[in-house]
């Protein structure tokens, strides 16, 4: 019997949202599956965006220190390396945020979840192998990517809000 982060083994459809992660991977959700779409492809790409330049800021001294500013490195680095640091986030990032629980987000307020929810979804995610202790960690170091990255979600917009005419 599958589990519900698990898709059935007869019928192999992928959502429009998951095409980043690998086929195999065992917490995408069939479309069937998904009543409604829990996060939009906008929210994904800045909630990826803002936990990447998080954790690169983390990693540089010189914004560390103060002296620079994390979107002035950001945009000083080529398409090639930002590209290498967002598919790397990303394979660890969307299965998980995939796996999530839907829940309900009135307009105007980000889409909350409790530690155990993120708990949960890291361990469902998690590759086998590895000791107790390594996969303990690596469920821990996960989950604070995961929420760095829930902090970078925009407000969800409601159906009544206009969208700004795009400036070009």
């Amino acid at each position: 019997m599958d589990t519900p982060c698990q898709p059935d083994r007869r019928d192999r459809r992928w959502g429009p949202n998951l095409c980043a992660a690998r086929p195999l991977d065992p917490c995408l959700r069939r479309v069937d599956d998904a009543v409604a779409m829990q996060f939009t492809e906008h929210e994904l790409t800045t909630a990826l965006t803002g936990a990447a330049k998080q954790l690169l800021a983390v990693q540089r001294k010189d914004v560390r220190k103060g002296r620079a500013d994390i979107d002035a490195v950001w945009d000083g680095m080529d398409r090639y390396e930002r590209f290498k640091i967002l598919d790397a986030l990303g394979t660890q990032l969307f299965p998980v945020l995939v796996a999530l629980p839907d829940v309900e987000v009135p307009a105007g307020t980000r889409p909350t979840f409790t530690d155990r929810q993120v708990g949960d979804a890291v361990e469902q995610c998690l590759e086998e192998g590895g000791g107790r202790l390594r996969r303990k960690a690596l469920a821990a170091s996960r989950a604070a990517v995961v929420r760095m990255a829930l902090q970078q979600l925009p407000p969800r917009r409601g159906p009544d809000t206009p969208v700004a005419p795009d400036p070009g």
